[in-house]
C-alpha cells in the first residue's frame, strides 16, 4: 500500500485546507467525532475510530477515507445498510448543522467520554447517562423516534455498555433491538454488533 496522505496532525491540517475531502461527506457531528478520534505520534497514526465512517458512508466513500490514512480496509469488507426513508430530510438538517435532539444528546455523551478519557477520569456514570437518554429508552417512546434516531440510541446503548458496568445494559440494548426487529431493521451491522455484545455478556433477551 502506498504511503498514507495523512500520517500526522500537519498532514491532516493540510488535507482539510485543500478543498474537497471524503471526510466532508460526514454529518457535522460525526465529522467532529471522527476528527476527535484521530491521534498521531512520530511514527504516524495511532488512533482512529471506524464507527461514524462505516455508519454514515457508503462502502466506496468509506474506502476513500481509509486510503487517506493508509488503513487496509477493502471495499468488499465494508457493510452498509440503505439509509432509512427519512434520510433526505434529516440529512439536509444535519448538512445545515441542525441535528435532531437525540443526535445532540449523543454528541454531548461522546464529548463527555472524550474529555474524561483525556483527563484520566470516569467517562460517564449511570445517572449522567439517564439524564441524557433515560426518557427515550422506553417502549412507549420508541414510536416517536425515527429509524435514524433509533440507530443513534443503539449506539448510545453500546457506548454505555463499554463504560458503565451494571445490570441495565441488557435491558437497554434489548429494548432497542426488539424495536428495530419490529421495524424490519434487524440484521444490519449495528444490530448484529449489539446482539453480539448481549450474547457475549450472557444478557440476550428471549424476545430478540
Amino acid at each position: 500500500m502506498p504511503a498514507p496522505a495523512i500520517a500526522s496532525d500537519a498532514d491532516l491540517a493540510r488535507h482539510l485546507d485543500g478543498g474537497d475531502s471524503p471526510l466532508r461527506r460526514l454529518s457535522p457531528l460525526a465529522y467532529r467525532r471522527f476528527l476527535d478520534s484521530l491521534a498521531c505520534n512520530e511514527r504516524g497514526l495511532i488512533s482512529i475510530s471506524a464507527r461514524d465512517i462505516e455508519w454514515e458512508l457508503a462502502p466506496k466513500e468509506a474506502a476513500a477515507v481509509w486510503a487517506l490514512f493508509g488503513v487496509d480496509r477493502p471495499v468488499e469488507s465494508l457493510t452498509w445498510r440503505a439509509r432509512p426513508p427519512e434520510w433526505p430530510a434529516s440529512g439536509a438538517r444535519r448538512a445545515l448543522g441542525v441535528p435532531t435532539e437525540i443526535e445532540m444528546r449523543y454528541d454531548r455523551f461522546v464529548a463527555a467520554q472524550t474529555e474524561a478519557a483525556a483527563a484520566g477520569a470516569v467517562a460517564m456514570d449511570a445517572s449522567s447517562f439517564d439524564a441524557l437518554f433515560g426518557r427515550w429508552f422506553a417502549s412507549a417512546r420508541y414510536a416517536e423516534v425515527s429509524d435514524r434516531d433509533l440507530t443513534v440510541l443503539l449506539h448510545a446503548a453500546l457506548d454505555r455498555a463499554d463504560v458503565i458496568r451494571d445490570g441495565r445494559n441488557g435491558t437497554l440494548l434489548g429494548g432497542v433491538l426488539a424495536e428495530m426487529d419490529g421495524r424490519g431493521l434487524a440484521g444490519d451491522r449495528d444490530w448484529f454488533e449489539a446482539a453480539d455484545a448481549l450474547f457475549v455478556a450472557g444478557e440476550m433477551p428471549a424476545a430478540v
